[in-house]
């Protein structure tokens, strides 16, 4: 590290403020840097104040280098000009570190982009805000056909949002980060020599959208037959198709009953899940005259399905937090008509 060089300090409040180096003393291994805030700090991080921004931006602070991972402060990710660089695949990051993907993930964020990747793994932020077009039927369509039938079709994928242009330049996978990739990968992953059954996992903090993730995920699936196959099934598989979709349909049905006995509201989420759902889909192997490869002449419908419940919160039914609240059915009861309360 040198003087000038572009880097993060740990901070109390943000985790991690952007900072540059004034100086560095390997006597007392402490370097001098001076907090760099970007002019939209108050506008794009959450909690910052206008009237602390004087104070806040343009301090010096000294640093103990050995405090921090190899006795070095983490590198930002800047172009020749000093702008924050920002990837949709966070593999791609100059310099990969806990500090460089908060910041790209903030990047992407107040762009309006709930979508990123490292790798394979699919990065999801709750935008907290309404984006249109992002589930529509051409877009599960598109992923489907471009990840199973191999269709590189660009200009399917290219982001009508000119914020959204600079992050997707299709440099790995010839399209932006979304969960209809996660899925369309899964079902393809059932194709071929080395076909096996497949696991997606959907983790997260509460409030992060796992429950919604979970049913994106599932309605893409039983999709997927319909959108890659659909001209060459006959009448009797195109049914079969559409039993699947009814079955997922009563799987999402069935969420109101999970949620009743066993979400309830927290500190941080008005309907956070208090246990934890392990769903099994089974695929019925179906023959086709489809054109995966040379080799497939088949396709995959959903035929059944399982759900396992764990982990429920019990105690949560005797205490709970100052503020939070018991499970919903109690309050869901209380708010009923007297005559369904007098006949539970």
């Amino acid at each position: 590290m040198t003087s000038a060089s572009k880097v993060y300090i740990r901070d109390k409040k943000y985790s991690w403020i952007p900072a540059t180096i004034v100086s560095t003393d390997k006597a007392s291994n402490t370097a001098v840097v001076v907090v760099d805030l970007p002019e939209d700090w108050v506008d794009t991080t959450s909690g910052a104040s206008a009237g602390l921004l004087g104070k806040e931006d343009k301090r010096e602070v000294i640093v103990k280098l050995s405090s921090y991972p190899g006795g070095e402060l983490p590198r930002q990710n800047i172009d020749e000009n000093g702008k924050l660089l920002a990837k949709s695949d966070m593999v791609d990051l100059p310099n990969l570190h806990e500090a460089g993907i908060l910041y790209n993930l903030k990047e992407l964020h107040t762009s309006g982009i709930p979508y990123s990747r490292v790798g394979d793994i699919v990065v999801a932020m709750n935008p907290f805000r309404r984006r249109g077009k992002l589930y529509t039927k051409e877009k599960q369509e598109s992923y489907a056909k471009k990840i199973i039938l191999g269709d590189h079709d660009d200009t399917a994928f290219v982001q009508s949002e000119s914020a959204a242009a600079s992050f997707y330049k299709f440099e790995k996978s010839h399209f932006e980060p979304h969960i209809y990739e996660t899925s369309s990968r899964a079902y393809s992953g059932l194709y071929g020599a080395d076909a096996s059954d497949q696991t997606i996992l959907v983790s997260g903090e509460s409030g992060a959208g796992k429950t919604e993730t979970v049913k994106i995920v599932m309605s893409h699936l039983t999709k997927i037959a319909n959108f890659c196959h659909s001209d060459v099934m006959d009448t009797d598989i195109l049914d079969s198709v559409a039993v699947s979709e009814a079955l997922v349909t009563r799987i999402l049905d069935s969420n109101p009953v999970f949620e009743a006995f066993g979400n309830a509201t927290t500190l941080r989420n008005d309907n956070s899940s208090r246990f934890g759902k392990y769903t099994q889909l089974k695929f019925q192997l179906i023959q086709t005259k489809s054109k995966i490869v040379e080799t497939d002449q088949y396709t995959f419908v959903l035929c059944g399905a399982d759900c396992t419940t764990y982990l429920l919160e019990k105690s949560r039914v005797v205490s709970h937090v100052s503020k939070e609240r018991n499970f919903n059915i109690f309050y869901q009861l209380l708010a009923s008509p007297t005559t369904f309360r007098s006949e539970v």
